[in-house]
């Protein structure tokens, strides 16, 4: 059986393109004899009886086109460093199915660097200037440290020549300032090179200018100095670096208006014989977007070191373009090196992956840094894309999680081409994508059009009508010019599809679909009579307690509830034992007690202190013990007939919270017995009705199988046991005395043998010594 839910998360989809677009989860029938949903889950269209070879699914699928692998330090030495694998990845991706590409980067040694320094050279950069000429020596010589591949280059810029950011008076567009030459918008002074003292004289020779106000042209500099790559002499196989200098705030798009420049920056090369940049006048300063685009497009990191009153204004620049960064300059320029040598190692040492993917994919970073030789299996992958702290031949493993979250509506821009790499490097990984917002029944050649199918008025595709203007119908049997009549087959006018998307429109009537589970009806198919809840297995409990109307139970006059689930009557509540409701201590709501505080049970005979129904049971369990059977005895047919009882015998008795512990002694036997019970809903009891409501209750019992019986007393043996303690008492008494006696004569007797021998006698005659010895023998 189909529920009405598992139905509804699919179905109602008109075409076959906007069905799979739904839910990764739909699929689309497109067999020509089918009357049910033709959008439903996937599992369940073999049940509404579309076969396997008829369903439309379609699934992702990836495809690794080029994988070399990475390759180790030296290999950077001869150009022909690989540091990103795979390289090239073909990905069909279906809307809301994203797709897991792994991605590993090891770093190379000696890898090329190219460093364009671009230079605000108004009046009041002068010293930073000169002092950028004093450290050209340094700054190649600690590049050359880092990578032995290193090439310098050189622009310079001040604003646009026109009015209002320059006085165009001639002499002052001549000279605006003293020491000064005329202003330009941008200059490109040297080319990438290794010759560090050309760098050094152009850096020297580039004159000083000025303008009217405050901001600078900075980003139509930093623009041609991106996008003009043959001219700069950007190499593709080398990390881009472009410095920029500046103590001034920026133009950016919409200033131009001010001069009449309202058309906006191509975001194309304007160079022109003299290397300064031709089109300032006749466009717009480009938008921070448009840097944004073209520097990861061109695979640009942009340094922008300023000094501190700016840091401000630019910290908010650089959070709006993904390859930049920020560091502050001292006021005579005196720690550029040291900027760049630390943003340099920074960008190397830490790796962030960016890409150029449009707003209709959904890319998200997962990534773990690893030491060389380490497995990349179950790590514990974190975002944000950033691992820090490499060093060369280190290896970083990334998951990149590619989503389609919407299709284009045109179908030129469903293809589309991804590079993900990290800030500042050219290389990367090419993903072309291949987004299935149709199915291939809309896109084959097979397509039928003007068949009998559709009367000759409409092109059958993926196995349904799609009628021709003038005609309608799900087989465009039905004309009119105003559609009024199929118009009928809509009870809403936010409804997508007729019928309620449960049946077809015949010229302005519905008919239902019959789906196994369902009983659609209506004059819209609106209502599904089988659409209820269940109670005891039964729709609204059976149709002697009501019935289901349009997904609504309407309960006959002895029950009441959403699903007829309560009796009116109150006689379930009624203890057998006391004959009255809920023992006076509750109310009775659908045919159950709500019991007041402090007593609980079926019938509210329960409490701390109350018997609750141990009587009712005692014989019932008194026979199970003996007997090891349970049967119904006269005094169980006085409860409800409306639950069972559950009796099982244990060895242990362990009480759960809801049980209530029963002991009595039977009255023939004087044997104590010891059970527990609890009332619980069949629900609780079997899966089947899960979720389901019952009214049926359960007893559950459990008996000690060991009674406790009272013994006679034999009083013959009690008697002789009781003597022969006695007996073996004093024996043992007797003997301990006599030991003791013993020992202390024992003692005794020797004291006296050590005294007489420590005593000295006079000497005396013979007989005198005779006659003591005869005495002390005699004694």
């Amino acid at each position: 059986m189909i529920s009405n839910g598992e139905l509804d998360k699919c179905n109602g989809e008109p075409s076959c393109g906007q069905c799979i677009r739904s839910s990764t989860d739909c699929g689309w029938c497109s067999a020509e004899n089918y009357d049910s949903f033709r959008c439903a889950l996937i599992g369940n269209l073999n049940k509404l009886g579309c076969r396997n070879e008829s369903i439309e699914f379609p699934k992702n699928k990836m495809e690794i086109k080029q994988n070399r692998e990475l390759s180790w330090a030296k290999a950077a030495s001869i150009n022909e460093a690989v540091q990103i694998k795979p390289q090239l990845i073909k990905l069909t991706l279906r809307p809301k199915k994203y797709e897991t590409v792994k991605m590993f980067y090891r770093q190379a040694v000696d890898y090329p660097v190219d460093l364009y320094y671009l230079m605000d050279v108004s009046k009041t950069m002068s010293k930073h200037k000169q002092k950028l000429a004093e450290l050209g020596n340094e700054l190649a010589n600690q590049m050359g440290l880092i990578t032995k591949n290193f090439r310098l280059g050189f622009g310079s810029f001040i604003d646009k020549n026109i009015q209002p950011f320059t006085d165009t008076n001639p002499q002052k567009l001549k000279k605006p300032c003293d020491e000064c030459s005329s202003s330009y918008g941008f200059k490109h002074s040297m080319s990438l090179d290794t010759n560090v003292t050309k760098f050094i004289k152009l850096v020297k020779e580039s004159p000083i200018s000025g303008n009217i106000d405050a901001p600078e042209g900075t980003l139509d500099a930093i623009m041609q100095a991106i996008v003009c790559r043959e001219r700069i002499g950007w190499r593709k196989d080398a990390r881009h670096l472009l410095i920029v200098t500046t103590d001034a705030d920026y133009h950016y798009a919409g200033d131009g208006r001010l001069a009449g420049l309202i058309k906006p920056n191509d975001e194309e090369c304007h160079l022109d014989s003299q290397n300064f940049y031709s089109a300032g006048n006749e466009q717009d300063y480009p938008s921070i977007n448009q840097i944004n685009m073209v520097s990861q497009e061109n695979n640009v990191h942009i340094i922008f070191s300023i000094i501190r009153e700016k840091i401000a204004k630019y910290g908010k620049l650089v959070k709006k373009i993904k390859s930049a960064s920020l560091a502050e300059l001292s006021s005579n320029s005196a720690n550029i090196v040291d900027i760049i040598k630390g943003e340099y190692q920074k960008l190397t040492s830490n790796i962030q992956l960016v890409d150029n993917s449009s707003d209709h994919l959904r890319l998200t970073y997962y990534s773990s840094c690893l030491k060389k030789g380490i497995s990349d299996d179950n790590l514990n992958l974190v975002q944000p894309p950033i691992c820090e702290g490499l060093q060369v031949d280190s290896q970083v493993m990334f998951k990149v999680k590619i989503e389609l979250i919407s299709c284009p509506n045109r179908v030129s821009e469903r293809k589309e081409v991804i590079k993900i790499n990290p800030i500042g490097l050219e290389e990367g990984l090419i993903i072309e994508v291949n987004m299935i917002c149709e199915c291939d029944c809309e896109k084959t050649k097979e397509t039928k059009k003007h068949i009998s199918k559709c009367n000759s008025k409409g092109d059958y595709i993926c196995g349904k009508c799609n009628c021709h203007q003038g005609s309608f119908g799900s087989d465009c049997a039905c004309d009119g010019d105003d559609r009024k009549s199929f118009e009928e087959c809509f009870k809403d006018t936010n409804d997508t599809e007729p019928c309620s998307g449960r049946g077809v429109c015949k010229c302005g009537e519905c008919k239902c679909y019959s789906v196994k589970g369902h009983a659609y009806t209506g004059k819209y198919c609106q209502c599904d009579d089988l659409a209820c809840e269940y109670v005891d297995g039964q729709i609204c409990g059976g149709i002697t307690r009501g019935e289901c109307k349009c997904g609504k139970c309407e309960c006959t006059d002895r029950y009441t509830g959403s699903v007829c689930e309560c009796p009116k009557s109150s006689q379930k509540c009624i203890d057998p034992v006391t004959k009255t409701i809920c023992n006076g201590r509750g109310t009775c709501n659908c045919g159950k007690c709500d019991c007041q505080q402090s007593y609980f049970g079926l019938y509210c005979d329960e409490c701390p202190t109350c018997l609750g129904q141990c009587p009712l049971y005692q014989d019932l369990i008194k026979q199970q013990i003996n007997n090891g059977t349970l049967e119904m005895t006269s005094s169980l047919t006085l409860t409800s007939t409306n639950y069972s009882i559950i009796s099982t015998l244990v060895n242990d008795l362990k009480e759960d919270s809801r049980d209530k512990r029963c002991q009595f002694v039977g009255k023939d036997d004087d044997c104590a017995y010891m059970f527990t019970y609890r009332y619980e809903d069949e629900t609780l009891i079997k899966p089947s009705l899960k979720n389901k409501i019952s009214e049926n209750q359960r007893v559950i019992m459990k008996a000690l199988k060991i009674r406790k019986c009272t013994q006679p007393i034999d009083l013959k043996a009690y008697a002789a046991e009781y003597i022969g303690t006695i007996v073996v008492i004093g024996l043992i008494t007797l003997l301990i005395w006599r030991i003791i006696t013993f020992m202390l004569d024992r003692h005794e007797y020797q004291k006296f043998l050590k005294a007489c021998a420590n005593i000295d006698f006079p000497e005396v005659n013979s007989s005198v010594t005779l006659h003591f010895t005869f005495l002390i023998l005699t004694f």
